[in-house]
């Protein structure tokens, strides 16, 4: 997800900094066009970093592994978007792009669904029969996965727009429409 963003955006000639974790991930930042910054969601001095003199910061880092994970969970969707809140505040960040996980799963639905219960207990049975023959992967199913994409996920800004008086520089329709263009492109 992160490096298709990237991609789209200094193809339309933005100047783009991403923090990356690995010299492996610093190398690839770097060949698609951007400044690697070293360092990951746990560090606000390397976010501040990646994030010095700019308007716009995209929050898009996601752990793609759904099973006995919780910590890593815990870690990177709310400490380290705790982080990057800070580092924006901090840094004087004008605009942040939150992209949720579930956006960047890539799952495309099948042809065929059942209902929650029985994905839901489905999950519960995969999971215990994976730790009980301690096999290895994940299971093709997991209560996190279903928690995360199997229920309808609404947003609302109403207590940013109360508490500390937000107000929407752009209509969704408006949003939508600066998007398509950049959507076509890539």
């Amino acid at each position: 997800m992160g490096g298709n963003l990237i991609q789209v955006l200094v193809r339309s000639g933005h100047k783009v900094r991403a923090v990356a974790r690995s010299k492996k991930a610093q190398d690839a930042v770097f060949h698609i066009g951007a400044e690697p910054v070293e360092g990951d969601l746990g560090e606000v001095k390397a976010l501040c970093a990646g994030m010095s003199r700019c308007e716009t910061v995209f929050h898009c880092a996601a752990a793609m592994k759904f099973w006995n994970e919780e910590r890593l969970h815990e870690q990177m969707y709310v400490e380290g978007t705790r982080n990057v809140l800070h580092a924006c505040e901090k840094e004087g960040v004008s605009c942040l792009v939150f992209i949720s996980a579930a956006a960047v799963q890539g799952m495309t639905p099948g042809r065929l669904s059942v209902p929650r219960s029985v994905a839901w207990a489905s999950a519960v049975f995969l999971e215990a029969l994976w730790r009980w023959l301690d096999l290895r992967g994940r299971p093709p199913i997991t209560r996190s996965l279903l928690s995360l994409i199997g229920m309808p996920i609404e947003l609302s800004d109403a207590k940013a727009r109360t508490e500390l008086g937000y107000a929407g520089r752009v209509s969704r329709s408006s949003g939508l429409e600066e998007l398509r263009p950049l959507a076509q492109s890539g």
